[in-house]
């Protein structure tokens, strides 16, 4: 992400709002083209997350493979 963004945890019944800093990376199964117009499910440090998709057009750039972290 280039710039900080808000997504949405789902744990069970409670959605918790967070805050992704700049430069987190998330990983989504959808093509861009394929983006829908509202949340889209997408993968942080291991979890799921919902974000607007518009916050992906707007705020992410596509990044081949993903590294690891040391």
């Amino acid at each position: 992400m280039n710039a900080a963004v808000s997504a949405i945890r789902c744990d069970g019944e409670t959605r918790i709002a967070i805050s992704l800093p700049e430069g987190s990376i998330v990983t989504l199964q959808l093509a861009e083209q394929e983006l829908p117009a509202g949340l889209v499910e997408v993968m942080w440090d291991g979890k799921p997350l919902l974000m607007f998709a518009l916050d992906l057009r707007e705020r992410a750039e596509r990044v081949r493979e993903a590294r690891k972290r040391s």
